[in-house]
């Protein structure tokens, strides 16, 4: 899913794993706890902070959740639930395959390098460059669109795996409250997603619902394929806020990983636009994101080469088989 405030980490030298303190993982002061969730080849649908069990048990999100999909189950067959209809963050109204369709494109496009003349070039660390759009944060009133990209040395499919559990997402970023893949539209590969974050410096925590989907192109020539995953809010009054926090919005957010290196490592790239809504100063918000997006993506860099020194990663990306296998 589309969290847009991340924990900060380290740039991991090739093959070296890293402490939990170095990759900056602070979620939870177990960190026995942290360590095991980390390396673990098992996958979850739910994760909460421990320290907010209780807040979120006590929250109608779940219930409304549940009641999202007995809707959608009710107006198709499970096998078919990419037609059942949702409304998107715009008020429009589509398929979910439909929706799906269209975020995939729209991630293919903006990564692709005729993309490249529509971004200016405002930053770079730890081997992470970052770009914005201008037209299309003007457009959008000023929420900044932002295009990430850096080679990593972990391979394309377990990048796309490790984003794709809630528990790896969770530990790494100390900002997630919750995440929950409630509704699993294709077998582990599309689903609808609760997430709520805490944004810091004193502001309400944001939450929202997203479609999260994963892609695969054919073979390139860096070995291998090249992964899309992408993410975009719907749902915004079926699924209504946590009490206290305000509903944000993913307009656009995915990644596009192609091999290199015999598909031993890939190039990254993160496409995003996220409305936080509320109060909160877009011009604190642009000037931070890139920065912290980039390094969540050496963090989970960092995470995939600690699973495959361990030698869970493969059993990991295993879980899901829609991916090219390790």
């Amino acid at each position: 899913c589309g969290v847009p405030v991340c924990c900060s980490s380290g740039l991991p030298h090739a093959h070296r794993t890293r402490s939990l303190d170095e990759m900056g993982c602070t979620s939870s002061s177990n960190t026995a706890e942290t360590e095991a969730a980390l390396l673990s080849a098992s996958i979850t649908e739910v994760y909460i902070k421990p320290e907010h069990r209780s807040t979120i048990a006590k929250s109608p999100t779940a219930s409304r959740a549940a009641t999202l999909k007995a809707r959608v189950d009710a107006s198709t067959s499970v096998a078919n639930r990419g037609d059942a209809t949702v409304v998107r963050w715009d008020g429009v109204e589509l398929t979910i395959s439909a929706m799906r369709a269209e975020i995939l494109a729209h991630v293919r496009e903006q990564t692709s390098p005729e993309a490249k003349p529509s971004f200016v070039r405002i930053g770079s660390e730890k081997g992470i460059t970052w770009e914005q759009n201008e037209s299309l944060t003007a457009a959008a009133g000023g929420d900044g669109y932002f295009r990430l990209s850096g080679e990593l040395t972990v391979p394309a499919s377990l990048m796309v795996a490790l984003l794709l559990d809630p528990s790896k997402t969770g530990y790494v970023d100390s900002t997630v409250v919750t995440m929950d893949f409630f509704l699993e539209v294709e077998e582990r590969k599309t689903w609808l997603a609760y997430w709520n974050a805490m944004p810091g410096y004193g502001f309400s925590w944001r939450d929202a619902v997203d479609l999260t989907t994963f892609d695969v192109d054919e073979a390139s020539t860096g070995g291998g394929c090249t992964l899309f995953l992408a993410s975009v809010s719907c749902c915004e009054d079926e699924v209504g806020s946590l009490p206290g926090a305000v509903r944000a919005a993913d307009r656009f957010f995915g990644y596009r990983f192609e091999p290199l290196n015999g598909g031993n490592g890939c190039k990254g790239m993160l496409v995003c636009q996220t409305s936080l809504r509320g109060c909160m100063p877009k011009a604190l918000v642009n000037a931070s994101v890139s920065k912290v997006l980039g390094e969540y993506m050496r963090t989970m860099e960092g995470v995939g080469l600690r699973m495959m020194a361990a030698g869970t990663a493969k059993d990991f990306v295993a879980q899901f088989p829609g991916l090219p296998q390790l």
